[in-house]
């Protein structure tokens, strides 16, 4: 996957319009109704852009823990997650 931010929104839809691009966010509410006419393009909405994550520092000095000192507590870890329930959330 390749993020090639285009500030102009006018450049952005015409890029993905000519086949530049899979995929843009933010459209204008001007163009909704000529992305909504375009038979080849799909309109998405969401209330918001998201992001979950799970962040450790293990690098920090402070982390004495079995988690920054232990690789194979760090892959239980990993092991131990449902990714597809996650992306089911």
């Amino acid at each position: 996957m390749v993020y090639l931010p285009i500030v102009d929104a006018t450049v952005r839809l015409a890029n993905l319009k000519s086949g530049g691009l899979d995929l843009i966010e933010r459209v204008l509410a001007t163009d909704i109704k000529d992305v909504r006419a375009d038979k080849r393009l799909k309109l998405a909405t969401a209330l918001e852009l998201g992001y979950m994550g799970l962040t450790i520092n293990t690098g920090n000095e402070k982390n004495k823990g079995p988690l920054s000192q232990s690789e194979k507590v760090r892959q239980a870890l990993d092991l131990s997650i449902d990714r597809e329930a996650v992306n089911q959330w």
